[in-house]
């Protein structure tokens, strides 16, 4: 291809150009199994969705994409450019009852997903267009999320950016990982109305955040070596000010004389690749008001413990969280709650590892002798230091949350590994 330098009025149409096109004509996807799909536009992150070529999907074309539950699809390339319109088609999958989507982006220049559109009611059994009028400039990654998190399954096709070319585009982001890859336990989503499990995903965590309380539910991540490198603890504890309008929004200082650590749910220690990465760790919205000896000693020596498998060639799925209301800190006594009720002190801190050798397929390559560690620990400043004293199995921690983990496994499968009490 041939270059110029462009003149006034070719900048100008340059305004204009479709960045990406992407019909959903080229790459194959049959099965709703997180994945990584190859399509005529770039590469794309596909949960619980497909690409669909059955009579029901209403399509323009031989395919469109079906999305059900709480599933995405989302970008797996960052285009450096000025954005001013983005449109797509949407439609119900035939038979099926209204389901529910969002638009959201992301900037290279920040950790949470945000929305473009409102939430979008899907009732139609034709192909509507949806056009967003925008300016955002940067590196900028796009995701369609459905957040009715119902078996309703949406189509859409035909998902086209606006704007101009200010940089390159990255074909190869290295936020490959799904970090829910086991299943969503509390089926969060990705609506304000659903406040008290709303979802917030990170590219190097995911969460499902209650704003009632001012705490996680829930954080979950997945581990490898190649997240452990050079970048130090940045100490940037602050405000998550991605949170919908009208949260309360907990702050850097907000346990201060407490008697509570500002404990993190995903480790500090196990984002190192990069100083982003590291940093994303130290939104409040990763935080849970926590004993200083169980944050310190019997929470810092499991986390250390998980970094020693991953580096001897392992890589684990781990999700943390909270359970109950009322703490033992440094101060003595039960406190239940900060800042006049805004945050819950929980009354215990859980966590679920699951570890596998390095490799690829992952879901497919858990079995019955998966290795699966999980603890129950009080949030109190008397907690012993030894994270084997409190070991439990999944399914304890299920009774306690209502939450159901290893969803995306077999039911004969999953039915195993949540007796599991890890013995090494």
């Amino acid at each position: 291809m041939s270059c110029k330098k462009a003149d006034a009025s070719t900048t100008q149409e340059q305004q204009n150009l479709p960045l990406i096109q992407e019909s959903f004509e080229k790459g194959t996807k049959s099965s709703y199994t997180a994945a990584e799909v190859q399509l005529g536009s770039g590469n794309w992150i596909f949960n619980d969705a497909l690409i669909g070529n059955l009579s029901g999907d209403v399509k323009n074309g031989a395919n469109a994409v079906r999305i059900r539950n709480s599933g995405y699809i989302y970008t797996n390339f960052k285009t450096n450019a000025s954005i001013s319109a983005i449109s797509l088609k949407y439609a119900s999958y035939t038979n099926d009852l209204e389901g529910k989507f969002v638009v959201l982006y992301s900037l290279a220049t920040d950790t949470a997903w945000k929305a473009l559109s409102d939430t979008i009611a899907v009732s139609n059994t034709f192909l509507k267009t949806l056009e967003l009028k925008l300016n955002i400039s940067g590196e900028v990654r796009f995701k369609i999320l459905k957040v009715d998190g119902t078996s309703n399954r949406i189509n859409i096709d035909d998902f086209v950016v606006i704007g101009s070319i200010t940089g390159t585009r990255n074909q190869s982001s290295d936020q490959t990982v799904n970090h829910i890859l086991l299943g969503n336990p509390s089926n969060a989503t990705y609506d304000i109305v659903n406040f008290e499990n709303y979802l917030l995903e990170q590219p190097y965590y995911v969460s499902s955040y209650n704003s009632s309380k001012g705490i996680p539910n829930w954080v979950s991540w997945h581990l490898e070596e190649k997240d452990l490198g050079a970048a130090k603890r940045q100490d940037d504890f602050r405000a998550n000010t991605s949170l919908p309008s009208g949260w309360y929004v907990v702050q850097n200082s907000s346990y201060s004389g407490s008697g509570f650590d500002r404990g993190h749910m995903c480790p500090s220690a196990d984002r190192t690749s990069t100083i982003e990465a590291n940093s994303s760790t130290f939104l409040m919205t990763n935080m849970v008001p926590q004993a200083p000896r169980n944050n310190q000693g019997v929470w810092a020596n499991l986390e250390d413990y998980t970094r020693t498998l991953v580096k001897a060639g392992n890589e684990a799925y781990v999700i943390s969280g909270t359970f109950g209301s009322g703490g033992t800190g440094s101060q003595g006594g039960i406190t239940y709650s900060l800042q006049a009720g805004k945050i819950r002190v929980p009354n215990a801190v859980w966590k679920i590892i699951l570890v596998l050798p390095l490799g690829d397929n992952d879901i497919a390559r858990v079995n019955a002798n998966t290795r699966i560690i999980a603890v129950f620990i009080p949030n109190e400043n008397s907690v012993g230091s030894n994270w084997r004293d409190y070991r439990t199995n999944i399914k304890n921690i299920e009774n306690k949350t209502g939450y159901q983990f290893l969803s995306a496994l077999s039911a004969n499968l999953r039915s195993i590994l949540v007796e599991k009490i890890d013995t090494q």
